[in-house]
């Protein structure tokens, strides 16, 4: 008996164009028990890699010859594997009972980039007949190196140009600030609101008693600012997610406000608030309960009509999205760094039909009518600032009425905006020499040698490009900026996963780094000099209590004793600068949940100034535009320093300047001596990296401080990935 030879694994690098056409002659589902055998089937079609699901297939109600006529564009691919497996799944019959499969060897689509035709399915069951065929086209598009264009291609919004951009890095300052920057963003907001004349659309976590702005006579509270604007005849609409986050222990805080809450506190005010569910299921209150701890509407927006400086007759209209939370309080303790953006001109409008979209798929048609028309020639969409900008989503047809399908993705007859995952895939693979991320999260789940065991690839892509640069002897560096510890319940089993999840992904990506350093890296290299992660934490001096006042002795002197505590930083929203020439913002992480659209519901925005790109600069080596002042404007925030190596980050200079800072204030920061304070926020991630690659503990920091959680985390029997990922 001869055993078929396993082919090598062959690495796939590019996207993947699948057209569907049909299947003929299924077999019969497999019996249960013996019985209950159907004629019929309802057939799907899924594309897998690995243990990587890249697409499905609208399902076909009860027929063994299905018809699909249906094509997946621009799939995303970038693992090695020995096979590419089509697979045709009955829906009905237990979890997916596979009626037949197809498998395709990836060195030869890899060859010849084409596999097209008619061919006859393999079946598991024993008996049945081999007479089952699919056919389909399937095409293989080699990344290429050649693909200049920052617009990300095929998507549902295409790129608008002349819009204007205002880049916020605001911080909501704790008690452990020692000196802190007022969050301009919000300021900008409310004044926004206030002088907004004919619409107010939000989409955000809200508290109505959340404090916008407070002055000696008066404290400006979102819900009776909101108010005041209806009963001006501004027409007020609030999307509330349908997640109580009171029920969601990752995220809760003792600012959160249930969704019936926020209803109560605008009804009969002129306020419109509506519900938006994230699932639309038979199952109804069971699974939407399911859904309240793992999935959520995280699309965070303001979008209003202004006051238009170059004309008295016309508005604009401003959208601000990123990570805005009108929830927690500026006097809370915790210290946060936000990341949030100002978009002006026909990217905003982007933003109004997104909203208009979620509005109509989340409410009842009564209040369908609620939505102003807007008439595009009475607002002014020029601006001389000359940005291009893109917006991105991550959604489904269960959270959106979508007014055009041509560029969506399907998932079991659903339409999906994957928007923002393909964004970041092609900004990653477009980079050249490197990328500045923050992140609330950073996750992909525990892979299989080299290959993710999800369908979010952005993970694999940046260290390909890592390798790839080393392997050609070039300079690349990555800087990821994530918190030791989220804001909620920090000790809840979904923390601990979580945070499993997180120095698993950091490992696997060292590891690669550091297989490409010993095939071909240079002497003395390691794979700190290409990849490195931080987080955010100070110590400084604690405040004054009664309990902690200076001594007074009999003589009339004084005794002070310095006392220091340390706090870690949370971090809301996300930001990625690739090669300070563009700039991605979005409320989301980096995880499943919010890059599938099937999860967590996203919004983004990616932005540029064509007179600042590396393909139109002539004299400068470097763009140094504002995303190139915007980084480093953080850089020396996070740091305290104006260092000349923080302008060229790709250099290894550079990189380990940086490591250097933030080893030294991580020493601080763990030190014992109750007199010591760090020089500036920026902390090395509290793990011990091996030549291999491997993550050890540090002697100094197995625990997260303030918290049960070890650095390393650990699995847990509940709530699964679903919710950590």
């Amino acid at each position: 008996m001869t055993v078929a030879k396993v082919p090598k694994p062959v690495l796939l690098h590019g996207t993947l164009r699948l057209v569907l056409h049909y299947a003929r002659r299924l077999p019969k589902t497999q019996p249960i028990f013996g019985i209950f055998e159907k004629e019929t089937t309802d057939p799907y079609v899924t594309l897998v890699i690995g243990d990587n699901k890249l697409i499905k297939s609208e399902v076909k109600e009860s027929t063994r010859n299905p018809k699909w006529d249906q094509s997946f564009s621009n799939i995303p691919v970038c693992c090695a594997e020995p096979y590419l497996t089509l697979q045709v799944v009955d829906k009905d019959v237990k979890t997916g009972d596979v009626l037949g499969r197809l498998t395709i060897p990836c060195g030869e689509l890899a060859a010849s980039c084409l596999i097209t035709g008619e061919h006859v399915l393999e079946t598991d069951v024993r008996n049945r007949k081999k007479n089952a065929v699919i056919s389909f086209r399937l095409e293989y598009h080699p990344f290429s190196h050649k693909q200049t264009s920052l617009e990300v291609p095929e998507v549902y919004f295409s790129l608008k140009k002349n819009c204007n951009v205002t880049l916020y890095h605001d911080t909501l300052a704790g008690s452990c600030s020692s000196s802190p920057t007022p969050n301009t963003c919000l300021n900008d907001v409310f004044q926004a609101i206030v002088t907004a004349k004919k619409f107010i659309y939000i989409s955000s976590r809200l508290n109505p008693k959340f404090k916008m702005k407070q002055t000696k006579s008066e404290s400006h509270e979102i819900g009776r600012l909101l108010i005041r604007k209806a009963k001006a005849g501004v027409t007020v609409l609030v999307l509330a997610s349908s997640v109580d986050q009171k029920l969601n222990k990752l995220y809760q805080t003792q600012d959160d406000c249930s969704p019936d809450d926020i209803k109560a506190f605008f009804h009969g005010s002129g306020v419109k608030v509506a519900i938006s569910r994230r699932t639309k299921s038979k199952l109804g209150y069971l699974e939407d309960q399911v859904a309240s701890t793992c999935y959520e509407h995280n699309q965070n927006f303001v979008l209003l009509d202004g006051r238009d400086s170059q004309s008295a007759k016309k508005r604009k209209i401003v959208g601000f999205l990123g990570g805005m939370d009108f929830c927690q309080d500026q006097g809370s303790a915790l210290h946060c760094s936000i990341t949030q953006c100002r978009i002006e001109g026909r990217a905003a409008y982007d933003l109004v039909k997104n909203f208009e979209e979620r509005w109509l798929g989340g409410v009842s048609k009564s209040k369908s009518g609620n939505l102003v028309k807007i008439k595009l020639d009475k607002y002014s969409f020029t601006d001389r600032a000359q940005w291009n900008v893109q917006i991105f989503r991550s959604l489904n047809s269960d959270g959106a009425a979508f007014t055009a399908t041509d560029r969506l993705s399907s998932d079991k007859g659903r339409f999906l905006d994957d928007s923002f995952h393909r964004a970041l895939i092609h900004q990653v693979r477009r980079s050249q020499r490197f990328l500045f991320i923050e992140a609330e999260r950073f996750l992909s789940r525990c892979w299989k040698e080299s290959v993710p065991r999800n369908c979010h690839l952005v993970v694999m892509e940046i260290v390909a490009k890592i390798c790839e640069k080393i392997l050609s002897d070039e300079r690349y560096a990555v800087y990821v900026v994530l918190p030791l510890v989220a804001r909620g319940n920090a000790d809840s089993p979904e923390a601990k996963e979580m945070q499993y999840w997180q120095v698993q992904t950091m490992e696997v990506m060292y590891k690669m780094v550091a297989k490409a350093l010993n095939k071909k890296g240079p002497d003395g290299a390691r794979v700190t000099d290409y990849l490195n992660f931080y987080t955010l934490g100070s110590r400084c001096e604690r405040e004054l209590t009664s309990d902690t006042e200076a001594e007074t002795h009999s003589d009339g002197s004084n005794s002070t004793q310095v006392n220091t505590v340390s706090r870690l930083h949370d971090i809301s929203g996300f930001m990625m600068v690739a090669d300070d020439e563009y700039i991605l913002v979005s409320s989301g992480p980096v995880s499943q949940s919010s890059l599938s659209g099937k999860r967590n519901s996203e919004v983004a925005m990616g932005a540029w100034q064509p007179r600042h790109t590396q393909e139109n600069l002539s004299d400068e080596p470097h763009p140094k535009g504002r995303v190139w002042k915007h980084r480093l404007a953080i850089w020396t925030k996070y740091t305290n320093l104006v260092n000349p190596t923080f302008r060229r980050p790709y250099r290894l200079g550079c990189v380990r300047s940086m490591n250097k800072i933030a080893n030294e204030n991580w020493r601080l920061f763990a030190s014992t001596d109750p007199d010591v304070r760090t020089n500036s926020c920026l902390l090395k991630y509290p793990v011990a990296i091996r030549a291999s690659g491997e993550i050890i503990s540090r002697k100094d920091c197995k625990m997260i401080p303030g918290t049960r959680i070890r650095v390393l985390g650990s699995r847990q029997n509940f709530p699964g990935e679903k919710q950590t990922l």
